[in-house]
């Protein structure tokens, strides 16, 4: 509003603005000045037009009339020559009649840029925050490293990498899970020592490992975190941490179900149980798979967090509208 302000007032000695058909204007109009000789950029902006994909085949072929009318030659000429409406038929600009009442040699020597609106959902917010970090460099004294650090986070996607370049935190839990898992994996060893048998003696040695395993896999889902967050690793996540857990709690549920009160050899349902500990403990492992890959894997989905002043990051997001019950018959079990 600036700009046009000081156009309507005469105030001003160059001013860069959108092409317009205000009468009686002193400036005389040029393509915007480039760093190197025969290159410019002028914005190209203007409204979209579609066809409503839910009216009747009779309708959308009328509205395609339409449109084929509005954007024919003669009615282009028409608004260019009553309304100097900028067209994008190029050879409109060589009609003599069109040249008459219109600067075709400017209009040929415009070089086109389109906004760049595809980067994200919300231009509006992007163009608003690029132009507040702008001014707050030119007018303000801001460090130029910060500026453009700014800028470029409107649109940039974060991701936890093991990249140093950025920070430490990435490298270092990356370290620190490896290192867990490494320690839990050389743990198997106490379980073969004679001396140290008698302290793992609630479970037997292959429930152990059940439950080592189930430790390693629920670390597993911290690595889907690393690089960009994609479906598959997603599923991996939701795999890793629900199977792992499923280890670690249903050797324990499986003890205390041999230990309950109506321990008897003559118990038929404790007989079943004892004598079935793979399969029960199979069963489970079997019912999370069988959840994530009818309900979890069809319905993943990718949702970016958009930080106002921030870091904007990608998260594993459930488009199924009954999440909040999946979810709950994945951990209903482990409680």
């Amino acid at each position: 509003m600036d700009a046009l302000s000081r156009i309507l007032n005469k105030k001003a000695i160059f001013i860069k603005y959108w092409d317009n058909a205000l009468k009686n204007i002193v400036f005389k109009k040029t393509p915007l000045v480039g760093n190197i000789e025969g290159i410019s950029a002028s914005n190209l902006g203007g409204s979209n037009i579609g066809i409503n994909k839910f009216i009747t085949d009779e309708r959308q072929k009328d509205s395609a009339e339409v449109l084929k009318f509005i954007t024919s030659y003669e009615v282009q000429k028409y608004l260019v020559m009553n309304y100097k409406a900028c067209s994008g038929i190029n050879s409109l600009y060589d009609d003599k009649e069109v040249c008459e009442v219109y600067d075709c040699d400017l209009a040929k020597s415009i070089q086109f840029i389109s906004r760049p609106s595809s980067i994200t959902n919300n231009y509006d917010e992007y163009s608003k925050y690029f132009r507040q970090y702008l001014y707050e460099f030119l007018y303000e004294n801001e460090d130029v490293e910060w500026v453009l650090e700014k800028i470029d986070d409107i649109v940039k996607i974060y991701e936890i990498t093991i990249d140093t370049s950025e920070t430490l935190v990435g490298l270092i839990v990356f370290a620190i899970t490896l290192l867990i898992i490494i320690m839990i994996s050389l743990s198997f060893i106490f379980l073969l020592i004679e001396k140290y048998k008698k302290i793992f003696n609630f479970f037997s040695i292959d429930l152990w490992i059940l439950i080592f395993i189930g430790f390693i896999l629920s670390l597993c889902f911290i690595f889907t975190e690393y690089g960009e967050v994609n479906k598959l690793r997603c599923s991996l996540k939701y795999y890793f941490l629900n199977q792992g857990l499923t280890l670690i709690f249903i050797p324990i549920f499986y003890r205390l179900l041999i230990n309950f009160p109506f321990k008897s050899e003559d118990n038929k349902y404790y007989k079943w149980i004892k004598g079935n500990k793979f399969l029960i403990i199979f069963l489970f492992v079997l019912y999370d798979i069988i959840l994530i890959l009818i309900f979890i894997i069809p319905s993943v989905d990718i949702r970016v967090n958009e930080i106002v002043d921030g870091k904007n990051f990608r998260i594993c997001h459930e488009k199924n509208k009954y999440e909040n019950i999946i979810l709950s018959l994945f951990y209903s079990e482990k409680l």
